[in-house]
């Protein structure tokens, strides 16, 4: 079983090889056809290189955890691979992923809280590789079919021109605001201490869409239909780790990727149990707070957005 992005398969131009020059200078016609994904930017291109040398351990998470962003958000990704020992490499894509495995081995601290990263839960991704057969499955550094240890040197994301918050960005801000004692995770204490979070950008076409699907109660139809959305957001799912397993969530923060970082300006919307946001222009964190305390009930528990990937389950 497998996830896949909508723009499966890729053509696969840009994928045989990476240039053996200095750090940043690709051979431009090799990516030329990944710079035509519709609504991308020859300029938005995102490059993220892997601390290799002076890597640390929470270097490494946040490499992987960005990389599933991206993927978790249906965008292709084209990867870099450096073979160990070599100063050669490989270019591929990376168009989904493969089977969930909870596990409860690392997590944030908020207070009392645990909060545990779903991309933490995934081991496996699917690749398009010219070498190998299409859309096979391989973990996240060791690749199939080659005879030398592999790991991802750098990946390159194809974002819409005016996506200005990226994905370490939106993670920040995700983090802050469940650390807030009026907007975050402290409004889900009567659900216990473990929640999972699930990151990834959407358009607001696809959210409305989901939320519409995943929402039984008209008023909550209604509330996201009628909302007025940039046209890209970051989103960040909250649940517990039972209800994640059974593809609901509890609460969600929504961010405009088009804003200015800095005093909740990018807060676009929050969700809690009995609890609905849409923050305005020039809402203060004290305006906030009594929005959220004030609207009226609205149901606990709604489908997680699936509409970014494709499940198949023969891969």
């Amino acid at each position: 079983m497998g996830f896949l992005t909508s723009f499966s398969p890729l053509p696969l131009a840009f994928c045989p090889y990476f240039s053996k020059a200095k750090k940043g200078a690709f051979l431009r016609d090799k990516i030329n056809d990944f710079r035509q994904i519709e609504g991308s930017d020859p300029n938005a291109l995102k490059i993220y290189y892997r601390l290799i040398e002076n890597k640390t351990e929470e270097s490494e998470i946040n490499f992987k955890r960005w990389f599933h962003y991206y993927v978790e958000s249906g965008i292709p990704i084209m990867v870099g691979i450096k073979f160990e020992g070599e100063n050669i490499g490989h270019a591929i894509s990376c168009v989904g992923h493969g089977k969930i495995h909870v596990d409860l081995n690392r997590s944030y601290k908020i207070d009392n809280f645990e909060i545990y990263n779903s991309a933490d839960f995934i081991h496996e991704y699917i690749y398009m590789d010219d070498n190998r057969i299409p859309f096979e499955i391989s973990e996240f550094d060791k690749f199939n079919g080659y005879d030398k240890n592999t790991l991802i040197k750098y990946f390159i994301v194809p974002l819409y021109k005016r996506i200005y918050i990226d994905a370490s960005e939106a993670e920040k801000v995700f983090l802050n605001v469940l650390k807030n004692k009026y907007l975050g995770i402290s409004n889900l204490k009567e659900f216990g201490t473990k929640f999972a979070i699930r990151i990834f950008l959407t358009t607001s076409k696809n959210y409305k869409n989901g939320r519409f699907i995943g929402n039984g109660n008209e008023n909550v139809k209604d509330l996201y239909i009628n909302l007025s959305m940039p046209k890209f957001v970051w989103v960040c799912e909250i649940t517990t780790i039972d209800l994640y397993k059974k593809g609901k969530a509890l609460g969600e923060i929504v961010i405009d990727v088009t804003a200015t970082i800095g005093d909740f300006n990018e807060l676009f919307l929050i969700r809690y149990p009995k609890k609905f946001l849409f923050k305005h222009k020039n809402d203060n964190i004290m305006t906030m707070k009594k929005k959220l305390e004030n609207i009226k009930k609205i149901p606990k528990e709604f489908d997680i957005l699936k509409t970014n990937l494709r499940e198949i389950k023969n891969v």
